[in-house]
């Protein structure tokens, strides 16, 4: 018997997660420190994650807890990402 489950982070997570960052983070101010160092990475390690997730997707059983997982980080590491990381002008 199989269970369909659903695992859904909804905008206002990611916004209330975004906002708590901001105000729970500490500057360090320091150069290279570990706001740089992730605001460095972040974008490879996001693009790599999403890339284990599809490939977890069709490895059956795995992707009932590592997707959801998954996802978590995505979504946390996102909102650090735009809660640290000074963006770019284009």
């Amino acid at each position: 018997m199989t269970s369909d489950q659903t695992f859904t982070i909804s905008t206002q997570d990611i916004d209330k997660l975004q906002d708590e960052i901001k105000k729970n983070f500490k500057e360090v101010d320091f150069a290279g420190g570990p706001k740089e160092e992730f605001c460095k990475v972040w974008p490879a390690a996001s693009e790599g994650l999403a890339a284990l997730k599809a490939i977890l997707a069709v490895v059956p059983g795995v992707n009932v807890f590592a997707g959801p997982a998954i996802s978590i980080v995505i979504a946390a590491g996102n909102a650090a990402s735009s809660a640290v990381c000074p963006t770019k002008a284009g």
